[in-house]
């Protein structure tokens, strides 16, 4: 695999753009998507206690990649100033300089605008807005109720940055695909927690 050196005026040929980009999601170095592939198997597997439909398996892995891509693409773009002084990652396409910004943003607009890919991109939630401070007190309240006891739940105060809260607006899905959320967040809690209790005691709720 070339590598163009760090600092590369050079025009980029086909071949050397895909090749950055190639370097840039680590596609060149699988090790990580293999460590997040695993556990993706195994929670399919365990849940059906058989094997998954091709379609699922597909979904999974693609999913895998791409979630450790762009893991990968958020760590070069946040440290892309630092890079460039670290032997380890001097050559990083960002840090050399090989992909600019101004592509990659273009490139992750292009994929994520609606309209512009095939599908457009949508948020299926329950619309609520909600907080981890405030599912983890539901869900306390559902093991007293179930279990007779509440769990010990430590809160540390946020870290600057931190997002504490989260909203998943379902509107665009609404307007273009005509789908709604038709189970509240707390039903969908219940039913999820009573679901988790019956496959630790071997039983089937309805």
């Amino acid at each position: 695999m070339a590598h163009l050196p760090a600092g590369s005026v050079q025009p980029l040929t086909f071949t050397q753009r895909l090749d950055a980009y190639e370097r840039l999601m680590r596609l060149d170095q699988p090790i990580g998507a293999l460590l997040l592939l695993w556990p993706a198997l195994w929670s399919l597997w365990l849940s059906r206690r058989a094997v998954p439909e091709l379609d699922v398996l597909v979904i999974f892995l693609l999913g895998v990649v791409l979630m450790r891509s762009a893991g990968c693409v958020i760590n070069d773009c946040a440290d892309r100033r630092f890079d460039p002084y670290v032997e380890r990652t001097r050559d990083r396409p960002l840090a050399a300089g090989i992909v600019s910004m101004r592509d990659l943003t273009a490139a992750v607009w292009a994929a994520l605008e609606p309209g512009r890919a095939q599908h457009g991109v949508y948020q299926i939630g329950s619309g609520v807005e909600t907080a981890i401070t405030d599912l983890l007190a539901r869900l306390g309240d559902l093991a007293q109720a179930r279990l007779g006891r509440r769990p010990r739940v430590e809160h540390r105060p946020p870290r600057a940055g931190e997002v504490t809260r989260n909203f998943a607006d379902p509107g665009l899905a609404r307007r273009e695909l005509g789908w709604t959320p038709t189970t509240p967040l707390d039903r969908g809690l219940t039913e999820t927690f009573d679901w988790f209790l019956a496959q630790r005691k071997g039983a089937t709720i309805r």
